[in-house]
C-alpha cells in the first residue's frame, strides 16, 4: 500500500502518480466530500502485486489542470509518502 498526503490538490486529475512507469488511478482514494477542498488530505492506494525486489521509481507531478488550478495558502504539495508492505503468511 502507498499512503501519502497532499495539500492544495483538490481533484485526482490534478496529479499524476506513477510507480515504475505505471500510472496509479487515484480516483478511488479521493473521498467525494474532499473534492474541491484545498485542505490537506491523506490517501491510501493498495498495490495488488506489492513492490518488486530491487529499486523502484516513484514519479509525482501536477497535470496541466493541477498546474492551472488555484492553490491554497501553503501551495500545492506532496506532504508525506509512505510505502507499507507485509510479507505473506508463513514466510
Amino acid at each position: 500500500m502507498i499512503r501519502f498526503s497532499l495539500s492544495s490538490i483538490p481533484h485526482p486529475d490534478h496529479l499524476e502518480f506513477s510507480l515504475n512507469g505505471h500510472a496509479l488511478n487515484l480516483s478511488a482514494a479521493f473521498q467525494p466530500e474532499w473534492r474541491g477542498s484545498l485542505d490537506r488530505r491523506w490517501l491510501e492506494v493498495k498495490l495488488q502485486e506489492g513492490l518488486p525486489a530491487g529499486e523502484n521509481e516513484v514519479r509525482v507531478q501536477l497535470t496541466k489542470k493541477g498546474t492551472e488550478a488555484k492553490g491554497g495558502q501553503g501551495g500545492k504539495m506532496l506532504t508525506s509518502l509512505e510505502f507499507i508492505e507485509y510479507g505473506g503468511h508463513g514466510q
